[in-house]
């Protein structure tokens, strides 16, 4: 199967909490209009852990930040609005009607998924960032 959209997948592990946000604070210093993010990981791997970092970056409150598993999307507004989906349980791009799927977050995203309910908005989109991830405990200083 051949993509017609750009997809830039990062594996990495973080180290700890204060590095996962860290990173999430610099990647959503980095996000504009349009942006798709699509977190990958285990249940409990960090992925909301991390979208409450994005989302501080873009001036959402983190508290209100939970994870869509059990509700499958959330709309925060903020500098950017963000729509954060899980779009394992999505089975027609009918209904996220209601979320402006300029500005994803997508837990438990699929590329394949993601193309599949929005062909028009990636054939012509800007690179698609998939993250697969895990947070690590920090090890002792060695030093």
């Amino acid at each position: 199967m051949i993509s017609l959209w750009k997809t830039f997948i990062l594996k990495l592990t973080i180290e700890g909490l204060e590095a996962t946000d860290r990173f999430g604070k610099k990647l959503g210093s980095l996000l504009r209009p349009g942006s798709i993010l699509l977190l990958e990981g285990e249940m409990g791997a960090g992925k909301t852990t991390l979208a409450k970092s994005i989302c501080l970056a873009l001036e959402i409150n983190p508290e209100i930040v939970n994870s869509p598993t059990y509700t499958f999307a959330h709309l925060y507004p903020g500098k950017l609005n963000v729509s954060h989906v899980d779009l394992f349980r999505i089975e027609r791009s009918e209904e996220l009607d209601d979320f402006d799927r300029e500005d994803l977050i997508c837990d438990e995203g699929y590329p394949s998924r993601m193309a599949y309910l929005f062909p028009e908005n990636l054939l012509n989109h800007d690179p698609v960032l998939k993250l697969k991830f895990n947070i690590t405990k920090p090890t002792a200083d060695q030093s």
